[in-house]
C-alpha cells in the first residue's frame, strides 16, 4: 500500500483551514486608528476556540473514518473522492460555527455515510448539509419524532394508545414527548413551516384535531426520509 494514502491513526492538528478567522482578522488589521490591537484581541479570544473545535472535529472524524477499515475496500483511496472530500471540507466548515452536539452528530454521520456510499447524489449531499448548517437541533428532533411518532413515544416511557382517541392531535403528541415546548407555540410553528418549506415535512403546521390513527401519523417526506438517513447513524 502506498504510505502516502494510509489513512492516519490521529488527526492532523491543522487539517481545515479557518478562512473566516484570517478574513475577520485581516479586515481588522486594516481598520485605521483600531489597527493590530483589535487584530490582536481578535487572536487572543477566538483563536483558542477555534483551534480547540477543529482538533476535536478532525479527530472525531478519523476516528470514525478508522473504523471502517475492516469494512470498507480501498479506504486508502477516500482522499481521491471528490465527492468525499467535498462533503468532509462542507461538514467540517459547519462543525467550526456551533457548539451543539446534535449538530456535530448529524455531521458527523454525514461525513460516515458518505464514505457508506449512503448517498450517492452530489446535489442532494450538498443540500442536506446546508439544511444542517442551518437547522437548529430542534428542527432535527421534530423531524425525526414525526417520521415515527409511535418510536419517539415510547421513548419517552408512554403508551402510544393513550393518543389514540377522536380528539388527539399531532400537536397534543408532540408536547407530551417534548414538555418543554410547551407555551412556545410560535417557535413551533416557525420549525414546523421551516421544514415544511424544505419540503421534509408534508403539513405546514400542527395542532389540528384528529383521528388517533392520523395524529400518529408519519409526517415526514420522502426527501425528509432521505434526509433523515444521511445525518443518521448508519445501521450495523
Amino acid at each position: 500500500m502506498d504510505e502516502s494514502k494510509r489513512v492516519p491513526e490521529e488527526a492532523p492538528k491543522r487539517t481545515v483551514v479557518d478562512v473566516g478567522h484570517a478574513v475577520a482578522k485581516l479586515g481588522l488589521s486594516q481598520v485605521p486608528v483600531v489597527g493590530a490591537p483589535a487584530a490582536a484581541w481578535f487572536e487572543f479570544l477566538v483563536s483558542p476556540g477555534v483551534e480547540r473545535r477543529r482538533t476535536a472535529w478532525m479527530e472525531e472524524i478519523a476516528a470514525s473514518v478508522n473504523e471502517l477499515r475492516d469494512s470498507i475496500k480501498n479506504l486508502e483511496l477516500l482522499p481521491d473522492d471528490e465527492g468525499f472530500v467535498t462533503t468532509l471540507i462542507e461538514a467540517s466548515n459547519t462543525a467550526l460555527r456551533t457548539h451543539q452536539e446534535e449538530k456535530l452528530e448529524a455531521l458527523r454521520n454525514a461525513v460516515i455515510n458518505t464514505v457508506l456510499k449512503r448517498e450517492t447524489d452530489d446535489d442532494l449531499r450538498t443540500i442536506f448539509l446546508a439544511l444542517v448548517d442551518r437547522f437548529t437541533p430542534w428542527h432535527l428532533r421534530i423531524l425525526k419524532f414525526f417520521d415515527d411518532p409511535r418510536i419517539g413515544i415510547e421513548q419517552a416511557g408512554l403508551d402510544p394508545s393513550d393518543f389514540e382517541h377522536p380528539v388527539a392531535s399531532d400537536g397534543e403528541t408532540l408536547l407530551a414527548v417534548f414538555p418543554d415546548l410547551k407555551d412556545r407555540s410560535d417557535f413551533i410553528s416557525l420549525l414546523v413551516s421551516e421544514l415544511s418549506a424544505a419540503g421534509l415535512f408534508n403539513v405546514n403546521k400542527l395542532g389540528l384535531s384528529m383521528s388517533g390513527r392520523d395524529a400518529l401519523a408519519r409526517r415526514s417526506t420522502n426527501l425528509g426520509r432521505r434526509f433523515l438517513a444521511f445525518i443518521s447513524t448508519a445501521p450495523s
